[in-house]
């Protein structure tokens, strides 16, 4: 909290406040509720919880325990409502506590503007709390040590209207006045940055205010090997560098991920301007409240995600949290029933995207907050479109050759894979020639992967046949394909396209018993045929799909009578895939 913060001063600033003691579990603050008391913490914990959802999904977010922390800023924005639920956590839980009102009248008469610039102080402090609860969450990674050159490029003769068009685009600035920007617009200096360059440092003072013009920054902090991503900035107009106002060392290091440009303002000017311009500072800080417990609600929901797969309840919640804060035809209402849908996934992204920059400023800092909580959602989705493109190369593929079919598959599944991490040992061990056998553990799909005609595109296979098969030879083999149900449209319109081997599983739709010996002799004639002309054969011999911890299942006898029957026995190529 502020240096000179204790509870005589309070008593003496706002001598109508009253000690108030709260038992362990009571709830002191509710989420959407309307803040009626500003509340400073004197003794004990309270405890943060974030609701995901039905209640039995609340989750204990962060504790704060710090002396003089606050409850309530958000009671000197409209519509000054909680964003989160607060608990006694000790015995007892002691509070200052003076109603809002009271306040709002103080800080607006306080022609110094203390007690909002003390109160936002402790609010950075929160922040750090709320950010290092992350680190019981998160696993030592490897990174690169940073070499703190801060070196730039500065552009001379800033455009000053460009400044302000910029400015206006942030969530904070943009609650400014035309004449405080014009003031902003004249100390800016822009700076050019290649990547990889060091802004500032965390647990030292920053030199003043960042904007972002273009490019991108990594906001994070470093704990011993522990990598604490606080955000990642990419929109222009949104600042950062703004601890040094609060007389705070910051919390976090903020790094170029690119070539990146912002503009610059120096913390002694701007101090300048505000000891001539009092309304002005008192707007500054006011907003740098609100902005600290915006970015609380951003930890908040950080942790929620590093719990597990909860960042789209997370974003559901963000919306659902400040739903009484932005205007009724907003689209971000629509967004949190697009997002539950594949089909309607890319239109709640497209929403998103045009908030940043059409938006109003609690708008734009949602939409922002929420990409980059779904930046794994959309790497599902694009994910799912990548299947979608496989499907529609093979069966929208005019080519009566079946052979060129299966190039074009093996071509779409490499475009997919290309954009994701995986690994593949062994490579010196495969065969410099073809005409092989090459059996796997067949994995069973993930049902999010199902398309809409309810067909799944074998991701094991697929990428055995593209990355593997086609890499090395430079053919993407013949694969042993199930037999389909009557119903399975998806189904049988790709496979009759790839001219890949049919036989019957346990999946395959039930026929009699001389159908199902007719098709075991035409796979042993086929795929004969196939290896005698040096093609590779893909079969997995469980005859069905496992997931990873129960997979391989027991081997079918199929492809080891096949090998038998050959003149030329092929050789057995095992390949053991996961996940």
């Amino acid at each position: 909290m502020g240096k000179d913060i204790n509870f005589t001063s309070l008593q003496q600033i706002f001598p109508k406040g009253i000690l108030k003691k709260y038992p362990k579990g009571h709830i002191i603050c509710d989420n959407h509720r309307e803040i009626r008391n500003f509340r400073w913490l004197i003794e004990g914990s309270m405890d943060y919880f974030i609701s995901l959802g039905p209640s039995e999904n609340e989750i204990m977010v962060c504790q704060i325990s710090e002396a003089f922390s606050t409850l309530g800023v958000n009671g000197l924005n409209p519509p000054g409502r909680y964003t989160f639920r607060v608990v006694a956590s000790t015995e007892t839980a002691q509070f200052f506590e003076i109603p809002i009102d009271q306040l709002k009248e103080h800080v607006h008469h306080d022609s110094q503007n203390a007690s909002l610039k003390k109160i936002t102080s402790g609010l950075y402090h929160q922040l750090r709390t709320a950010l290092l609860k992350q680190t019981e969450l998160l696993q030592p990674v490897r990174f690169k040590p940073l070499a703190d050159d801060r070196e730039f490029f500065m552009r001379p003769n800033n455009d000053t209207s460009a400044v302000i068009q910029l400015m206006r685009c942030s969530p904070f600035l943009d609650q400014f006045s035309e004449t405080h920007l014009a003031m902003i617009a004249e100390i800016a200096e822009r700076r050019e940055y290649e990547p990889y360059e060091v802004l500032y440092v965390q647990d030292c003072l920053t030199n003043g205010l960042y904007i972002l013009v273009n490019g991108a920054v990594s906001i994070k902090r470093i704990e011993g090997q522990i990598e604490i991503k606080q955000r990642g900035i990419t929109n222009a107009g949104f600042i950062f560098g703004w601890s040094c106002f609060l007389g705070e060392k910051d919390i976090c290091n903020a790094i170029t991920s690119q070539k990146t440009s912002i503009y610059f303002i120096s913390y002694h000017q701007l101090s300048l301007l505000f000891q001539h311009h009092k309304d002005f500072e008192f707007q500054f800080y006011k907003q740098l409240s609100w902005l600290i417990v915006n970015q609380m609600n951003a930890a908040f929901l950080r942790y929620a995600g590093l719990l597990g797969k909860y960042n789209l309840q997370a974003v559901f919640q963000l919306i659902e949290n400040n739903k009484s804060r932005i205007p009724l035809s907003s689209k971000l209402h629509q967004t949190s029933h697009l997002l539950r849908n594949m089909n309607t996934k890319e239109m709640a992204y497209e929403h998103l995207n045009r908030m940043l920059v059409e938006g109003t400023s609690l708008e734009r800092h949602i939409a922002s907050l929420s990409l980059e909580l779904l930046k794994d959602d959309q790497d599902e989705l694009r994910f799912v479109q990548g299947l979608e493109h496989i499907y529609a190369t093979v069966v929208n593929n005019e080519h009566s050759d079946t052979k060129a079919t299966r190039k074009a598959s093996a071509l779409a599944t490499k475009v997919l894979f290309n954009r994701l991490n995986y690994h593949i040992e062994g490579w010196e061990n495969l065969p410099d020639d073809s005409g092989h056998i090459f059996i796997y553990n067949h994995l069973v799909n993930d049902q999010r992967y199902t398309l809409n005609n309810n067909f799944q595109i074998t991701l094991d296979s697929h990428f055995i046949s593209a990355l593997i098969l086609d890499e090395k030879y430079g053919e993407p083999g013949i694969r042993t394909v199930r037999i389909g149900q009557g119903q399975e449209y998806g189904h049988q319109d790709y496979y009759n396209k790839l001219g890949h081997i049919n036989v019957y599983t346990k999946e395959s739709e039930h026929r009699a018993h001389t159908k199902k010996t007719m098709s075991r002799s035409i796979f042993y004639k086929e795929a004969a045929h196939f290896l005698e002309q040096g093609m590779n054969l893909i079969i997995s011999p469980e005859g069905t799909s496992y997931p990873t911890e129960d997979s391989p299942g027991p081997f079918k006898l199929g492809s080891f009578k096949l090998a038998l029957k050959m003149k030329k026995e092929p050789l057995f190529i095992p390949l053991v895939l996961v996940n």
